[in-house]
């Protein structure tokens, strides 16, 4: 029997999971926005009550509680500022452990939400990115674990759309703002930023696209020289007796 069926709590998640996806399926064949984005506030309620009303189970959790409880100046806070001016803020308003994991839950799912509107402004598309990331593990994780990452990266999101349409002063914001959150948002800003540029130079992008391949084989090249011949022998050797024990 499937695990939803057997808890009381996730057969009411599935069972609202599959009555909103009904109406995001009829906004998306109607064409109703109003409707779309009616929806897509009632699945970003679900996504809240179901990541923020859970129990402090993830290893990352207890690890942030744990410093959350003993929280003071800055300078004994072992992550960036953006994040210990959140934690900060939530501890003046309420310092349970409840209220931490409902607080961070509903900003996670609050910035996700923005994101959802800005990139599919005028799509009635939003509930159902909604419903795939409420389904998806990798948001599971951001929204139940690893918080952090998964706050910065509304922000780094946001930073993306306002580069595209020409916001640089918007878009150096948030950018900064999901640095201060995370300072591993600094990679994918420096990718995606690189891959907007390249893209509108034609010239280059065919450059790159042309030189790729030889990287690639003078890579491979390399790897081949730096490994040791035993080791090349061992792998022919372990293949070799994979292969004949699969014929007989």
């Amino acid at each position: 029997m499937p695990l939803f069926l057997k808890n009381i709590e996730l057969t009411f998640y599935f069972s609202a999971s599959l009555i909103l996806m009904l109406i995001s399926f009829l906004s998306a064949t109607c064409r109703s926005i109003s409707l779309d984005r009616i929806n897509a506030f009632l699945v970003a309620i679900m996504m809240v009550l179901f990541y923020g009303l859970r129990a402090e189970g993830t290893s990352d959790i207890k690890m942030y509680l744990d410093f959350f409880d003993k929280m003071g100046d800055f300078e004994d806070f072992p992550w960036s500022y953006g994040f210990y001016v959140i934690a900060q803020t939530i501890k003046s308003i309420n310092p349970s452990h409840e209220f931490y994991i409902f607080f961070t839950s509903l900003f996670f799912v609050f910035a996700v939400l923005i994101c959802t509107f800005k990139y599919l402004k005028g799509e009635p598309y939003k509930s159902l990115l909604m419903l795939s990331f409420f389904n998806g593990w990798y948001i599971l994780d951001l929204a139940t674990n690893t918080i952090r990452q998964g706050m910065a990266l509304p922000f780094v999101m946001l930073s993306f759309y306002f580069l595209i349409y020409g916001r640089k002063s918007l878009f150096l914001l948030f950018a900064a703002l999901g640095i201060s959150i995370h300072w591993g948002a600094l990679t994918p800003l420096c990718f995606g930023v690189a891959a907007y540029f390249i893209a509108k130079r034609r010239f280059l992008l065919r450059s790159i696209t042309i030189g790729r391949p030889p990287f690639f084989i003078q890579a491979l090249t390399s790897l081949t020289s730096i490994l040791p011949e035993s080791w090349w022998r061992k792998r022919s050797l372990t293949r070799s007796k994979k292969f004949l024990s699969a014929l007989t």
